[in-house]
C-alpha cells in the first residue's frame, strides 16, 4: 500500500487532523527494542496529530487538560485505525501508542516533516502549533521515504522571556517548571506556593505556548472530546466535598492521574490562603488564568 493511502486510511479511521510516516523507529532509549518488547520487529511509525486548542479563555487549569483525558480519547481512535489498516494490509502489525510508550513520539513527529521542535521542547505542528497531542502506530512495514529534519523554530526567545520560573533559560532544570511544581507530591516550598498564587494556576502552565509567535493564527479544529464539557477552574465547593463529589469531578480528566491529595493541596494553597481571603483571589469570578 502506498504511504499516501496508509495516511488517508489512518486519518479517516482515527480522526487525526493530519498524519505522516517516520521511516525509522525512534525509541525513548535510543536503542533497538529487545526481543521481549512489543516493538521488536517494528520498522516505522505512523504519526497522527490531534489538536485540542479551543481558545485561550481565562482559567486556572492549563489548556490541554480542560477537555477529556487525551489518553482515553486518542487510544481508542488509534485502535480503530490499527484495525482498519490491518484489514487493508493483512499480515502487517500495528501497535498503538499515546504518551505511555517506549517510542519517542515527539521525535517521530518531527521526522515526518509535519512540524518542528520549539526551544521549549514541544513539538509544533505547522498547521496547529504546539496545541496538539501525538498518537502513533508502530508498524513492521518499511517505507522508502525520506527522514525529514525538524526545522522551523525562529529561536526568538519569547518562550524563555515568558517562563515564570526561568527554567527555559538553560540547563536541565525540569523540576523547576511551573507545570511540574503543580504536579509535585507532598509539601511545596513557600516560594513554589507563592509562584502558583501569583500565576493563578492550579494545574499546568501555558506561558511559553501562549507567548510563542508560531502559535499565533493557528488553525482551530479540535477533536470534539476536547471541545465539549470543558473545565477551566476547580469549583471552590471541592474544599469540603465528599469522595463521591471528588470522583465525579475527576472522572475522565487528565489531571486526575496525580491523585486527589495534590489537587486538594493546590486548591488550598492558591484559593484559600490568608491572602486569597483578603481579596487577591476571592472567588470564581476573579480567577486569573492562562498565565500559568
Amino acid at each position: 500500500m502506498e504511504p499516501s493511502r496508509i495516511i488517508d486510511l489512518f486519518c479517516a479511521a482515527s480522526g487525526a487532523r493530519e498524519a505522516g510516516i517516520c521511516p525509522i523507529l525512534p525509541t525513548q532509549s535510543g536503542k533497538a527494542p529487545k526481543a521481549s518488547s512489543p516493538l521488536y520487529g517494528m520498522k516505522s511509525v505512523i504519526v497522527g496529530i490531534f489538536p485540542y486548542f479551543c481558545g485561550a479563555e481565562e482559567g486556572e487549569i492549563c489548556l490541554y487538560a480542560r477537555g477529556r483525558d487525551y489518553h482515553s480519547v486518542i487510544t481508542p481512535r488509534l485502535c480503530a485505525a490499527a484495525e482498519a489498516l490491518s484489514a487493508a494490509h493483512p499480515g502487517a502489525r500495528f501497535i498503538p501508542g499515546c504518551d505511555a510508550s517506549a517510542l519517542n513520539e515527539v521525535r517521530a513527529a518531527g521526522y515526518t516533516g509535519l512540524g518542528f521542535f520549539g526551544d521549549n521542547g514541544l513539538f509544533f505542528s505547522r498547521r496547529f502549533g504546539s496545541f496538539v497531542f501525538i498518537g502513533t502506530l508502530a508498524c513492521d512495514l518499511e517505507f522508502s521515504i525520506p527522514l525529514r529534519e525538524a526545522e522551523g523554530c525562529s529561536h526568538c526567545g519569547a518562550c524563555r522571556d515568558a517562563c515564570p520560573t526561568g527554567v527555559l533559560s538553560g540547563g536541565d532544570k525540569r523540576a523547576e517548571c511551573l507545570s511540574a511544581i503543580t504536579q509535585k507530591k507532598g509539601e511545596l516550598t513557600e516560594a513554589e506556593a507563592a509562584l502558583m498564587r501569583a500565576c493563578g494556576t492550579l494545574w499546568g502552565c501555558d506561558a511559553c505556548q501562549l507567548a510563542c509567535p508560531h502559535n499565533r493564527g493557528v488553525e482551530i479544529d479540535p477533536l470534539p472530546e476536547f471541545a465539549e464539557n470543558r473545565v477551566t477552574i476547580f469549583p471552590r465547593s471541592l474544599r469540603n466535598a465528599s469522595d463521591a463529589e471528588w470522583d465525579a469531578f475527576l472522572e475522565g480528566r487528565a489531571f486526575a492521574w496525580r491523585g486527589r491529595e495534590v489537587l486538594q493541596r493546590n486548591l488550598e494553597l492558591v484559593c484559600f490562603t490568608k491572602e486569597a481571603e483578603n481579596g487577591i483571589l476571592t472567588g470564581e469570578s476573579e480567577i486569573k488564568g492562562d498565565r500559568k
